[in-house]
């Protein structure tokens, strides 16, 4: 099933986060909610693979594509 921007919104609010990390799915992709606020989907561990980069203040998190 897809994720709703409802879904995500709520659970930003509910936690008080400007970022979620989810999956997997087979759209992996970097979506901004607001301009600080950011939901990361990991792709299918067994197609796309990927995992989350390292934080940094000024970047925040990033996609690094799995190497197969």
């Amino acid at each position: 099933f897809e994720v709703t921007e409802e879904a995500v919104n709520q659970l930003l609010h509910t936690f008080n986060a400007n970022h979620i990390i989810h999956g997997h799915t087979h759209k992996p992709f970097t979506h901004t909610v607001t301009d600080e606020q950011f939901r990361y989907v990991l792709g299918s561990w067994n197609e796309q693979g990927g995992i989350i980069g390292k934080y940094s203040e000024d970047q925040g998190f990033h996609l690094i594509p799995s190497q197969k």
